[in-house]
């Protein structure tokens, strides 16, 4: 151990007065290594990053709606019958034969 501390004084004899003023301020405060620029990424990686979106969303819409991609050639039933009179014949009032509401 006192090979390594003989060897450390003399290392630090050979740095001037100066330089380990300026070393022990920047120890003080802690100074960290400066940080990269942050980089934007690429157009073709953002394109290419937006069809990958599509595909996915479609392939989710057609997991859940498979009926998408098949037309429906039926026509759909309407949702309640239109009556309309016959030709010629007026609406009738129709009587009703119950006396009460629970008859």
């Amino acid at each position: 151990m006192d090979d390594l501390d003989a060897r450390f004084n003399e290392l630090v004899s050979q740095i001037d007065a100066d330089e380990r003023r300026r070393m022990r301020t920047a120890a003080a405060k802690g100074v960290r290594e400066p940080r990269a620029p942050r980089r934007r990424p690429h157009p073709a990686w953002l394109a290419a990053a937006a069809v990958v979106a599509i595909l996915v969303a479609a392939g989710a819409v057609l997991a859940f709606r498979p009926d998408v991609l098949t037309p429906d050639v039926r026509q759909a039933p309407p949702s309640r019958p239109v009556l309309t009179p016959a030709a010629g014949l007026a609406p009738t009032a129709v009587e009703s034969t119950l006396s009460g509401p629970y008859d």
